[in-house]
């Protein structure tokens, strides 16, 4: 850190570290000091307001995570503190202005983009680690990956080893000598692959 910047607060934005003295300062970092003093009073008092709501969004405990959802309900995740994901291309966006991507809820054409989907259901897939026996063998391991209508819905051990039953290929778990013992890992993945955490 310069010594320029010692007596200042930080914030980590984008994957930058930001450095400031007061809400102006960073107002303009943020959203460009173009912007900021081209803008009204009113706006002015608008782009500070927005990197207040900023700043309680990237402190300790806040909610730095934002979902952009398609018409297909394809979600894709990203942190406000990180770099934004290559993958926003796959929805054909290039580029987000900052006021739309700190946003908690907003629209980009047809994908919505969101600070809390738990209402809403998409697809992906669940990664079950787990241990079966039979015939009084020791455990053995497998790991098994399962298509979900939606996996905004967090499962049970006891749900997810029914789910693992169902599969045709394990069927034979059913039967009676056999018995999963425990799951032992579980992940869950959006259809464009990215870890989705509750």
């Amino acid at each position: 850190m310069s010594t320029k910047n010692q007596k200042k607060k930080k914030i980590i934005f984008k994957g930058k570290n930001i450095y400031y003295k007061n809400i102006s300062e960073l107002s303009k970092k943020i959203f460009g000091k173009k912007t900021y003093e081209n803008a009204t009073k009113e706006g002015k008092k608008d782009i500070k307001e927005k990197t207040k709501f900023l700043l309680n969004d990237l402190k300790e405990g806040g909610n730095s995570t934002r979902y952009l959802v398609n018409k297909d309900g394809e979600v894709i995740t990203y942190d406000l503190k990180k770099k934004p994901p290559l993958l926003f291309e796959k929805f054909g966006i290039k580029k987000i202005r900052t006021s739309k991507f700190i946003s908690k809820e907003d629209k980009i054409k047809d994908t919505s983009i969101l600070s809390d989907i738990r209402d809403i259901d998409f697809k992906g897939t669940v990664s079950i680690d787990f241990k079966f026996t039979y015939d009084n063998k020791p455990p053995a391991s497998r790991r098994i990956i399962i298509p979900l209508n939606n996996i905004n819905e967090k499962y049970t051990d006891e749900e997810l080893k029914d789910l693992i039953k169902n599969v045709p290929e394990w069927n034979f778990l059913n039967e009676l000598e056999f018995q999963i013992t425990e799951v032992t890992n579980i992940e869950y993945r959006t259809l464009l692959d990215q870890k989705f955490n509750f």
